[in-house]
Formats: C-alpha cells, structure tokens, sequence
C-alpha cells in the first residue's frame, strides 16, 4: 500500500534522500549490499512498500530467513559479496548489523561486549550476481559490509551495470572514523561523482545522471514531507486505541443488551420447560404410535422385498423372452432365406414344366408323332405282357428261390464262387445287384438332405427298397425329376436360371 506521506525506515535517512532523487521512477530496482532486517533500520523497505524490488544480500541465515518470509518478490541470496568467488571467514552476530568479515572490526566488537561466532560462509561477486539477475537499469546500490565495502565494490562491474546511486558506509562500525579512502578511487575512478555524506554513508551519482545532484544539497528535512516508521507506527496504534475505545463503548451497550436478553431468555426457558414436560407426555403418545408404524413399516419393508423379487423374475423372465425372441426372429429369418430359394427353384422348375409340356405337345402335334402311333401301342401292350411275364415268373419261381437262400447264402460266401459270378457278371450287373438284395437286404438309408432325397426315400419305402423292380415308366419319371433337381441346384449355385 502507498501512502502519501513518506515513511523512512533507514537509520540516518538514507531512503529520503534516495526518494527525493528517485521518486519520478515507477517500479524501480535496487541492490542491498548487507540488506539485514527487511524492516528495521532498511534503506529499501520503503521503496519495496511503494512497488519497487531489487536484490538482497545476507550471509547471515536469521536475517536472510526473515526477507525470504517478507520480501517475496526480491531476489534473496544468502551468500557474501566479494571480490572472488568460494568461502570466507564470517563474524555473525544474530542481535545486531555488526557481523563483518574483517577481523579488526571483529576484535573491536568483542571488545565492546558483543558476542561473535564464527562460520564459513559461501561467497560471490557481484559481477555474477548481476549477470545472473539483472536485466534492466538499476537505480541504486547500497553497500554496507561492516569493513568489507572495498572487497565487494572491486568485485562489481560498473563498466557493464551503472547504478544511478551509489551510497556506501563509510565509517567504521559506531565510530566516525573514516574508511572511504580505501574504495573511493573505484568509484571516482569508473565515473561516478561524489555529492553528499551524512556522516556515516557517502553518496555517489553516476557521470552520465548529472540531473539527480540537486537532490543532495541539503540533507533530509520538513520540505520532504517524511515521517520516520515509529511515529507512523505510533499513529496507526492511536487510531487502534481509538478504534478499541469505540469498540468498548459498543461493547457496553451491547453488554447491557445482553442482560436484558439474558433475563427474557431466563423467562422464555421457564415457558420451554413447562412446554418440554407438555411434550414429554405427548412424545409418550407419539412413542406408542411410533411403534405402531414401525411395525406397518417392517410389513411395508417385507412387501416391498417380496415385489423386487418379483420385479427381478419378472425382468429375468421379460429378458430370456427377448432373448427366444431374437432366436424366433434369426430362425424366421433363416426359413425365409430358405424359403426364397425354394421360391426360386420352384419358378425355375415351374419354367421348365411348362417348357416341357410344350415341348410335348409340339411332339404329340408333329406328323411322326401321329405315324408312330401304332408302333408305341404295340411296345406298350408287348411291355405289359413282359411285366406280366415276370410277375408269373416271380410268383413261381419265389417259393423255390426262398427255400434255396440259405443254401445260396453259404454258397455265396465262398470267395472262389463269389469271384467267378462277379468275374463273369460284372460288379454292377442287375442280376448281381438283385441277388445281393434277395440274399442279405437291402442297406441302411442315409437320412434326406433335400427335397429330392425326401421324395426319392418316400418312394423307396413304398416300394419296399427296391428300385430295381420299378416299371420302365416308373424309371423315367424318377430320372426326370432327378435331372431336374440337379438343373435346380446349378442355377442357385450359378446365380441364374437354367435356360428351358
């Protein structure tokens, strides 16, 4: 937060001086040489409060712990600034800014009561600090090593980075005595111009900024409008007393209203008891009725268990009828696959049907046909005296051909017999195929396949499994059907119909 009075946290004013010459700078940055505590005696905490950051360092691990915790968007590095890069020997102090590198500050301390350790502590330039996170100008640097200023400002690169300000304590530690002769020519020497001292910090403005000498002319006073933090501090605890005061006053009358609500709540808890005592008998009542309806409850509860389980078998049973159903519906689907094909063999077979009639009736219409006459009625009465012919036969010759079979039987299993009538026959001849019949049966049938197989066993069965006894007629209408079948199933196979 801003304020619009300056508040100064240094110890001698440093940071006025630096806000009269660097106030029309919005987000500055700065570098704190021996930083310490981020609020008290801090040259940078003022300007860090109104949006500036900068870099802090402290080899010191309280202090570098404490501007971790309360400068986050600084640059904290706990390392010593030098002039070469490794360890050194530190004399820290945790109560005071007066832990210092060089040894004869260290005595002189201990000599004045101060308690000093010491410990090795990491150190770097400031060449590389600045290499590392400097990316733009920076306002100005502080240094205030307890000694240790020559060794940190010959480790700075002030060819590279110009600080605009450059404030350094130059004095031994709570003394006056003098120590600048031992760094200033480094400055002076790389540009810089020396414009104030307050006694214990000299100031330095580079060559190239001569327009921020006129804020050091004079040193800090009313003109600049500043208070320093303990009197800022002291009126932000004035207007809490106050605050606190009126507070009080509010408290009283609220302590008041408190009584009066203490005794209106005493009445009203007499009111409650005597309504709890009313309600003790009526949850007496209510306990009664409770138990009522928990006993309608466990009743409700046991139908509720008995439909979800009819609920369940219900959906078991609604899910296997969908699942017969979807079977139902492949099969449908099969059978009137099926169906179509049979469709489809029946037109083929209807087409030539009807190409066969009419190929008959232009046979029986031809003049041959009508010449021939004659002779296909003398075939068809000489066949049907050969038929009747064999069936006398047959009829006679059956009781011989019975009582000779078993002897035919044992005669037929004799291989040098079999072989000759074979031989001499033929394998496939009809009177071997009959005499097979007539001696052992016929063999098993295969079950039907197809339409044709069916009509082909049913006429089997009704003739007693015996093809070879069918009329001339009969033969021929079994071969017709037979080669039609086939035709059929060559225009499915074939994807067309076969041609009439």
């Amino acid at each position: 937060m801003v304020e619009s009075q300056f508040v100064t946290y240094a110890q001698n004013g440093e940071d006025v001086l630096l806000w009269r010459a660097l106030k029309h700078v919005q987000s500055g940055f700065y570098i704190d040489v021996g930083a310490q505590d981020p609020v008290v005696d801090s040259v940078t905490k003022a300007f860090y409060d109104r949006g500036w950051r900068g870099i802090n360092i402290e080899p010191v691990q309280h202090w570098y712990d404490r501007l971790v915790e309360q400068r986050p968007r600084d640059i904290n590095l706990c390392v010593a600034a030098s002039d070469h890069e490794g360890e050194l020997k530190l004399s820290e102090s945790d109560d005071s800014g007066l832990s210092t590198a060089n040894e004869s500050f260290a005595q002189a301390a201990r000599e004045h009561g101060w308690k000093l350790r010491e410990k090795m502590v990491p150190c770097t330039t400031l060449s590389k600090i600045c290499a590392q996170h400097v990316a733009g100008p920076v306002h100005f640097l502080k240094v205030d090593c307890e000694g240790a200023e020559a060794a940190a400002l010959r480790g700075m690169p002030l060819s590279q980075v110009r600080p605009w300000i450059i404030l350094v304590e130059a004095s031994e530690p709570n003394t006056s005595v003098p120590t600048y002769a031992q760094w200033e020519s480094l400055l002076v020497g790389s540009g810089y111009e020396f414009v104030y001292a307050d006694g214990i910090n000299r100031y330095y403005v580079a060559g190239e900024k001569p327009e921020l000498r006129a804020a050091f002319v004079s040193p800090p006073n009313a003109l600049d409008d500043y208070i320093h933090a303990s009197e800022f501090r002291a009126r932000e605890l004035q207007l809490e007393v106050g605050g606190l005061q009126s507070e009080l006053r509010g408290r009283g009358a609220e302590i008041s209203r408190l009584q009066q609500e203490h005794i209106d709540v005493t009445r009203e808890r007499e009111a409650a008891r005597a309504e709890l005592v009313r309600m003790q008998q009526a949850m007496r009542v209510l306990q009664g009725e409770s138990a009522r309806q928990a006993e309608i409850a466990r009743a409700q509860e046991t139908e509720i268990l008995r439909l979800q389980r009819e609920y369940r078998d219900v959906t078991e049973e609604r899910e296997s009828v969908r699942t017969e159903l979807a079977r139902v519906q492949h099969d449908r689907r099969a059978l009137e696959g099926q169906l179509a094909a049979i469709n489809t063999g029946l037109s083929h077979l209807k087409h030539e049907h009807e190409a066969a009639r009419a190929e008959i009736a232009a046979m029986h219409a031809s003049r041959s046909w009508r010449l021939t006459a004659p002779l296909r009625g003398l075939r068809r009465v000489c066949g049907k005296a050969k038929r009747a012919a064999k069936r006398h036969a047959v009829i006679c010759l059956r009781p011989v051909a019975r009582s000779l079979r078993p002897t035919l039987r044992r005669l037929s299993r004799n291989n040098t017999a079999r072989r000759l009538v074979v031989g001499a026959l033929g394998r496939e001849a009809n009177v071997v195929r009959h005499g097979r019949l007539f001696l052992f049966g016929a063999p098993p049938q295969s079950a039907p396949q197809a339409v044709g197989s069916r009509i082909e066993t049913d006429t089997d069965e009704g003739r007693g499994n015996d093809p070879f006894i069918w009329s001339y007629r009969q033969r021929m209408v079994l071969k017709a059907l037979r080669d039609a079948r086939e035709r059929a199933s060559k225009g499915n196979d074939g994807g067309h119909a076969p041609c009439a």
